[in-house]
């Protein structure tokens, strides 16, 4: 599981980034943690970080790998960067409101 202060910087990096952690179990029962949105119109998706004896890992919640780093620190930094956000509506045939239940197709900005 993440140190103490990694920990700390995992919470504070999420509250300011309107994100919540939760503990989860990774494949090959690795320690993991979901990182989600707190609210759905924000531009992050689901991801799930992956302690690793070498690293730390992060993949969306299809299991397709978005980074991996040696330390948290550079893990967030990728994130920061836009690895995980998903693509504005703009190019989409419809603006505006969704409907309840109605789900939109996503793009990550790379």
């Amino acid at each position: 599981m993440l140190d103490g202060a990694e920990l700390r910087t995992l919470s504070s990096w999420c509250h300011h980034r309107a994100l919540c952690w939760r503990p989860a179990s990774g494949e090959d029962g690795l320690a993991a943690m979901l990182l989600e949105p707190k609210q759905r119109r924000r531009a992050w998706e689901r991801m799930i970080l992956v302690l690793r004896d070498d690293g730390f890992s992060l993949s969306n919640e299809l299991g397709e790998a978005l980074a991996t780093a040696s330390d948290l620190l550079a893990l967030l930094d990728a994130l920061d960067g836009g690895i995980a956000e998903t693509a504005p509506d703009e190019l989409s045939p419809r603006s505006g409101p969704r409907r309840r239940g109605e789900t939109a197709e996503l793009a990550f900005v790379v």
